[in-house]
């Protein structure tokens, strides 16, 4: 098991553990607090109202969305979960001994916490996931989240016997609740551990530098926040997000059958996880739009089925009044519990499909590099931008190749590489303005491992209808290794070194032979700095006869298997193949996937890819681009919302 699905499954359990204390919590809060308004506390009557702490918690909740990734971007998406988790425990803590001032006081709190916990949420599954995992990652993590509504429910339905919860109920239940709140928040600090263990080891393999966050840096993630705000999709958002609150009201206020309910609630939730995260996987808008189209069928279903059978003023207050029509009690039972497994069906299809993003390998294991530091922003003079911060449609990276470019001032006297993401349907009008916004086309460039080939076509109409340049098209196989594969194909592979063969990590001093033996080397992309970067930064695998070096492979700082090579004298003693099978390997321990790409013609990378279990998934194009003297207007340069990494 990798150990980015690792940290899925205990992001999923901390979220699990909170959640089966919190929902069963604000299930019940209205409920106990109409079992605890006569009570006497402190001289004075408890008039508190669940209603009122969740619409206080939900209002700051929204407020504090706007400074939340702030808050991330300085103290990491691991200690932000840590810190939002932990209002929950005091939420919980607070019906043990019920306080006006500090119930209403703790609902701010929560409203603050659950901001910075699910924006951080957000951060941490997308750095852990790719275009290839994060429907699983997503899936999994809505499941064992989900799964929090069972126990916690479960719980309810055994221990209340009453129509009323009295003093003696709600001590043991809220006591209960708070130690599983507390597990919770051990996951948590275990994350924790393991983002600080995770950062030491690539701080002792990589480069020593950290990006450090600067108050221009907070003024411009703000700015993009209120930029965002007035977007008209996140507009139009709104009303699918005032919807989903709203739903929070439809709730059973029978005391006992509450846990039951939410029992039900949480299979609906489960099984959406399961279907929507894992079997169906939509690839396009439309499908998502469907299977979204779908779960609001369901939730129709379900408010319709309580428009019949409450009361008209049951979710504010206990009520014996009759509801719209009067079905005898085990069929108004049987239609409520259809009802809420339906809409927690429903549910999980929006929350599900929130996570997809525009499928291509290179662009987003090079931005995976980037969160997780494996390559700083610095060393490769990123720019990512994106047509939207949370509706991503489309996505182009600029970047150069490290080692080589000496500061940001001079980043346009030398070739930037280009990476491009974007949705089929996006590249008449979305792709078509970036390109024209974003896109450095005065200088030169080399858009790298296409492998939405559709989009190829649309950089050449656009170079060629505004006259930018030349260009020239090179074709790739793409080709990439499951892991179980490899461990089967690793078995029956030679392993055996030659004698008088040495086979370790590769040095600087290196570098310089490497790159004038390779045949797609020059001034300013296969460069000697760039192999140098590589060779101190990442994984590389060499093998020598007397310190003299015959073989070699080496990952790229974009995450792809790359730059092989034997000397002459030493072939057919199969160190190629040794080499790949070792450095495969260690590629595992840093990412989920191995991918490389090879020339059409290169029956030899060709043959080693398919013995050791490599499958071709598809073609990729290489786009190499050189402006003529008078090409584009000043406006071209980008000028468009940037991305912050």
């Amino acid at each position: 098991m990798s150990s980015h699905l690792i940290n899925v499954i205990l992001l999923g359990l901390a979220f699990m553990l909170l959640y089966t204390a919190f929902h069963a919590t604000t299930m019940l809060a209205q409920s106990v607090f109409e079992g605890i308004k006569n009570e006497t506390i402190n001289g004075t009557n408890f008039e508190g109202g669940g209603y009122i702490s969740l619409g206080i918690a939900s209002a700051c909740m929204a407020i504090t969305n706007i400074f939340a990734p702030v808050i991330i971007s300085i103290l990491g998406p691991s200690i932000s979960m840590f810190m939002g988790g932990t209002t929950f425990l005091l939420y919980v803590l607070s019906f043990l001994f019920p306080m006006i001032w500090s119930f209403y006081l703790v609902s701010i709190l929560l409203g603050i916490g659950a901001a910075i916990l699910w924006t951080a949420q957000g951060t941490y599954l997308a750095l852990y996931s790719n275009e290839m995992t994060v429907s699983r990652n997503a899936g999994i993590f809505w499941a064992l989240l989900q799964i929090g509504y069972l126990p916690g429910n479960l719980f309810v339905y055994l221990s209340i016997n009453t129509e009323t919860i009295t003093r003696s109920t709600r001590y043991p239940l809220f006591a209960v609740f708070s130690i599983v709140c507390a597990v919770g928040l051990a996951f948590f600090a275990l994350i924790i551990w393991r983002t600080f263990i995770e950062r030491r080891q690539s701080n002792s393999q990589l480069s020593n530098k950290e990006e450090k966050i600067t108050m221009a840096n907070i003024a411009e993630t703000l700015k993009i926040a209120v930029r965002l705000l007035k977007t008209r999709n996140m507009l139009l958002l709104l009303i699918s997000f005032a919807y989903t609150g709203d739903s929070l009201i439809f709730t059973d206020t029978r005391k006992r059958l509450i846990g039951l309910h939410g029992v039900l609630l949480g299979v609906g939730e489960i099984l959406g996880g399961g279907l929507f995260g894992f079997i169906t996987k939509p690839k396009t808008s439309s499908q998502r739009g469907l299977i979204i189209f779908i779960g609001f069928v369901l939730q129709i279903v379900f408010y319709y089925s309580v428009f019949i059978n409450f009361p008209f003023d049951s979710p504010a207050k206990e009520t014996n009044s009759k509801p719209y029509f009067e079905f005898d009690s085990l069929t108004s039972q049987v239609i409520t519990f259809i009802g809420s497994f339906l809409v927690g069906l429903g549910d999980s299809s929006l929350n599900i499909q929130k996570s997809q993003l525009p499928q291509s390998i290179l662009p987003w294991q090079l931005l995976t590099y980037i969160y997780q530091k494996v390559v700083t922003r610095e060393d490769i003079y990123a720019q990512v931008f994106v047509n939207h911060l949370t509706e991503i449609k489309c996505v182009i990276i600029l970047y150069s190749t490290p080692g080589l470019v000496p500061h940001w001032n001079v980043v346009q006297n030398y070739t930037r590489n280009i990476a491009i993401a974007c949705d089929r349907e996006y590249t008449n009008d979305i792709l078509l303005e970036l390109l024209k916004k974003c896109v450095p086309w005065k200088q030169k460039l080399n858009f790298c491992g296409i492998d939405q080939r559709y989009i190829t076509p649309v950089i050449e109409q656009f170079v060629t209808e505004k006259k930018l340049g030349n260009y020239e098209i090179l074709t790739h196989i793409q080709f990439e290794l499951d892991q179980s594969v490899f461990l089967e194909k690793s078995k029956i592979l030679p392993s055996t070194v030659p004698e008088g063969i040495e086979i370790r990590q590769l040095k600087s001093e290196d570098a310089p032979l490497m790159v004038e033996a390779w045949k797609y080397k020059s001034d300013d992309l296969y460069s000697v700095a760039q192999a140098k970067f590589c060779i101190e930064n990442l994984c590389s695998m060499g093998a020598y006869r007397d310190g003299k070096l015959l073989c070699w492979r080496l990952l790229l700082y974009d995450g792809s298997f790359d730059m092989a090579y034997t000397i002459p004298e030493a072939r057919r003693l199969g160190l190629s193949s040794l080499l790949s099978v070792r450095l495969t390997a260690e590629i595992f321990k840093r990412q989920e996937r191995v991918f490389g790409y090879t020339a059409l013609n290169n029956r030899n990378s060709l043959g080693l890819a398919a013995k050791m279990g490599f499958r071709e998934t598809g073609i990729s194009d290489w786009i190499q681009f050189e402006p003529t003297d008078t090409c584009v207007k000043n406006d071209l340069y980008p000028h468009i919302l940037k991305s912050s990494i």
